[in-house]
């Protein structure tokens, strides 16, 4: 049966205090770095790791030499001795680390790279719908004038330069839209202004 070992190294990390979880599993090793922020006491570490660690991300699994801990106690003293004057993490802990910002550093680029796509199809269908209110408002205009065209009871009479009478004996016409209708077209066709052309409606009854 496979064993799994594990550890957590403290150190600090100029700004902040950074802890290192290290799992060794079927000969590979695999790492979560977290910030604790200020020094964290014991019980601080203690709470953190019974709280966290089923939650932690570990970086993908690098192969590692695992090595039996040695039996006798000097040894053993030796090794604790060693562990504490260490500051720092281990090469194999350190790749695997960069693999996992690695990962994270390519999965950032594809959110990127799927957010400009979303961006560009936005404003690609927001100019796609601006060109169609145009091309729907040169097809009512259009349709205005034509039907103003329909309408045999309807004509223009100039007085002068600056006067034009609209004559209607159609009831059914509402004057003022008319005179509205009538002016716009007059304005877009003629380029004249509210000062340069009066639009007046009358009955020719």
């Amino acid at each position: 049966m496979d064993k799994v070992s594990g550890r957590l190294t403290v150190f600090f990390e100029e700004p902040f205090w950074i802890g290192v979880f290290e799992r060794i599993s079927e000969g590979k090793l695999s790492v979560c770095k977290v910030t604790f922020g200020a020094e964290p006491k014991d019980y601080e570490i203690y709470e953190f790791v019974l709280r966290n660690y089923y939650r932690l991300k570990f970086s993908p699994a690098v192969v590692t030499d695992v090595k039996e801990a040695g039996r006798n106690p000097k040894r053993v003293q030796r090794e604790v001795r060693k562990q504490v004057q260490n500051i720092g993490i281990g090469t194999k802990s350190q790749q695997a680390l960069k693999l996992q910002q690695e990962q994270l550093k390519a999965g950032r680029k594809t959110m990127s790279r799927e957010k400009r796509e979303v961006e560009k199809q936005r404003k690609f269908e927001l100019k796609q719908q601006k060109r169609k209110e145009k091309h729907t408002e040169k097809k009512k205009h259009r349709y205005l004038i034509k039907q103003l065209k329909n309408i045999s009871k309807l004509k223009v009479i100039k007085g002068n330069k600056n006067l034009m009478r609209i004559s209607s004996s159609e009831n059914k016409y509402n004057k003022i839209l008319l005179k509205k209708i009538v002016t716009d077209i007059l304005e877009r066709e003629q380029n004249l202004t509210d000062d340069e052309n009066i639009i007046d409606i009358e009955d020719s009854e």
